[in-house]
């Protein structure tokens, strides 16, 4: 067990100098290159440039490079809920996807607009949800 945590720490020390605060995260759909990445117990917080990215548990595939400074203590629905800003969903149809925007969410459930109107999708078809950072979060 002692050399897996001098592993761990080696890695996580040759990230920090390099500067590479970085995780690749895979969902079925895409691989994305991300920054600032916190967990939370069904979700993937990230940012990439001036977009913020909410990943639920059950889109992704894998995650490396993932250092875990801050835990969120708050839930995936809840989160979305709170957004202020217009919130794009990517959302798994089959083995397509399709972009929708978030109107509003009711426990499991997220009312969309796309495509085909306004409908009620399950969260469990939610790839990834994206908006973009406040101006006053991207100056600090």
């Amino acid at each position: 067990m002692e050399i897996i945590r001098e592993l761990e720490e080696e890695f996580a020390a040759r990230r920090l100098a390099n500067g590479l605060g970085r995780i690749r995260l895979r969902t079925f759909a895409n691989l994305y290159n991300l920054d600032e990445a916190r967990l939370a117990s069904d979700f993937v917080l990230a940012r990439s440039g001036n977009r913020i990215y909410f990943f639920p548990n059950h889109s992704i595939s894998e995650v490396s490079g993932i250092e875990i400074h801050q835990a969120l203590q708050q839930s995936l629905t809840i989160t979305l809920a709170e957004q202020r800003q217009p919130v794009k969903l990517l959302l798994s149809y089959n083995t397509d996807t399709q972009s929708a925007w978030l109107l509003n969410v009711e426990g499991e459930w997220l009312r969309v607009a796309g495509q085909e109107g306004v409908l009620w999708i399950p969260i469990s078809r939610l790839v990834v949800a994206e908006t973009d950072l406040l101006v006053s979060e991207s100056r600090s």
